[in-house]
């Protein structure tokens, strides 16, 4: 591996960010960072939630105001105080949080981005301009589709092409993968390629290794807000980069299509899962019969029937778009089915309130943090609070009880490592990471008789992935009956029991986790 520190940058680079620090109160996102980007090459940014990649590629926008350090383009001190500054000099970022307005058209919504270049949201011109650009780039998308009825992985796409249509000369994308499926994650690599080609400079963030791999010319690895390492991408295996993230060496796990932990089925026991509850003959505790819905995306439920027993967790495997956001409402409550049933325990909760089948021991960890995840307007703990407020010891008389609120934000901050540990501190504020650890954190902190867990691992780091795996499995060995909705494979077979495979709206198999 080379030098982990004592690197040389890229000779004539585009970019110089010297000795760049932002601190928020007394913690330093960036800590005195000296950071370059060279002239066509695909830049990969890598650290632990926290480690400072968003922060200095904002800075780098035009978002965020540094508090100190330079900044050269092209070899001549520039002053970014706004993000149309970055623009007029071809930077573009994409990035993790969202930014649609909901109420507009994927066409509006590109040229309230790209503005006099691809003329008025509404006009003919903006929508013209936005199907060229969505044709070139081979986005599965509709020009007039509005935002809000997009998946989350359309919703990316939007926000991508917002970036391309103004054709920058460096584009950052920030977890740009997060929610594409495999052959999706190929098409944008295809499209990074080509525009690398092209001469433009990318950076890639990602916690995602293979993707550094597979994609990377350069790496930067941040750990604590300061640089761990990096140089070409030449010499550095996965596990030196990891090792350089976390400050320690990962458990080695075996190949992609089944790690050691997928074989964790009833009775067999591995190093990390335990001893699962066996199943039994008895009547499950989650069961979908039937259900219909129109979904929120367009993407349909058509007669999905599935049950989950007490001690299992069940992957639902399927490229995003096939009915998994409609799923998710129906159980949750937020949409009623058109048709079929749901029961807990026996029970027909169909049309019961998302409160009642909360007190009836149904948890759900939702696909989008931003839309009905979190109460972005709240603090850490208050968040961490959500969906445990009514519980038994957290409130009396209807009072909460500031005792056990701060001890309950204590335990999931140490328990998920959640940065920085102030559970004052505005969620807003949090990284995109951190925010999904706290998600994570407010519905796996208490067992439940049911979870439907929907990418619960989707934008954060390998530490905090073996925290949330791990908690997911301690929830199932308990007797918890899991639905596990993921697009990525590997996370599919390392945690579950059963495999379903989701194909238009419906089960189109049932597997065994392993080969």
């Amino acid at each position: 591996m080379p030098d982990p520190v004592s690197h040389n940058g890229p000779k004539n680079p585009i970019v110089e960010m010297r000795r760049m620090v932002k601190a928020y109160g007394a913690a330093r996102a960036n800590d005195e960072i000296d950071w370059s980007l060279g002239r066509g090459t695909i830049h990969a940014l890598v650290g632990e939630n926290g480690a400072g990649k968003t922060t200095l590629m904002r800075i780098l926008a035009g978002l965020t105001a540094p508090d100190s350090g330079e900044i050269r383009v092209d070899g001549r001190p520039v002053r970014l105080r706004t993000p149309a500054d970055a623009s007029r000099l071809g930077i573009a970022m994409v990035p993790q949080r969202l930014a649609l307005v909901e109420a507009f058209t994927v066409a509006e919504n590109v040229a309230l981005s790209a503005g006099a270049a691809v003329g008025r949201p509404g006009t003919r011109r903006a929508v013209e301009a936005a199907r060229r650009a969505i044709d070139a780039y081979a986005f599965d998308l509709d020009p007039q589709a509005r935002a809000s009825a997009l998946s989350l992985a359309q919703r990316l796409r939007v926000e991508v092409l917002k970036a391309l249509i103004r054709e920058p000369r460096i584009l950052i994308l920030d977890e740009p993968t997060s929610a594409l499926a495999p052959p999706e994650v190929e098409g944008l690599f295809a499209i990074l390629r080509r525009l690398r080609a092209g001469g433009r400079s990318i950076v890639f963030i990602t916690h995602r290794l293979p993707e550094v791999m597979a994609i990377a010319d350069d790496l930067t690895v941040l750990r604590h807000g300061r640089v761990a390492g990096g140089g070409p991408l030449t010499g550095f295996r996965e596990d030196d980069i990891a090792r350089l993230m976390i400050g320690r060496e990962l458990p080695r796990r075996s190949g992609v299509g089944f790690p050691a932990c997928a074989f964790s089925r009833p009775g067999f026991e591995t190093a990390q899962a335990g001893k699962p509850m066996p199943l039994k003959a008895s009547q499950p505790v989650l069961e979908i019969e039937d259900l219909r819905s129109a979904g929120a995306s367009g993407s349909p439920l058509r007669d999905f029937t599935l049950a989950i027993h007490a001690g299992e967790i069940v992957g639902l495997a399927g490229v995003d778009g096939n009915g998994q956001e409609a799923l998710v409402e129906c159980l949750a409550g937020i949409r009623r089915p058109t048709r079929g049933a749901f029961r807990l325990d026996g029970v027909d909760v169909t049309r019961d309130s998302p409160r009642t089948r909360v007190a009836r021991g149904l948890a759900i960890l939702p696909p989008d943090r931003s839309r009905g995840g979190l109460a972005l307007g709240m603090t850490l703990g208050e968040n961490l609070l959500l969906s445990h407020q009514r519980r038994r010891g957290f409130a009396i008389f209807g009072w909460l009880r500031p005792s056990t609120l701060r001890r309950h934000a204590a335990q999931c901050i140490d328990a998920f490592r959640i940065e920085p540990p102030v559970p004052q501190a505005p969620i807003r504020a949090l990284s995109g990471g951190n925010q999904q650890k706290a998600l994570a954190a407010s519905r796996l902190a208490h067992g439940s008789r049911a979870l439907v867990a929907a990418h619960p691992t989707r934008g954060v780091d390998l530490g905090a992935i073996e925290v949330i795996h791990a908690r997911l499995r301690e929830e199932r060995n308990a007797g918890t009956a899991i639905l596990l909705i993921s697009a990525d494979l590997e996370e599919i077979f390392a945690l579950s029991d059963r495999i379903a495979v989701l194909y238009r709206g419906r089960v189109a198999g049932i597997l065994p986790a392993d080969p």
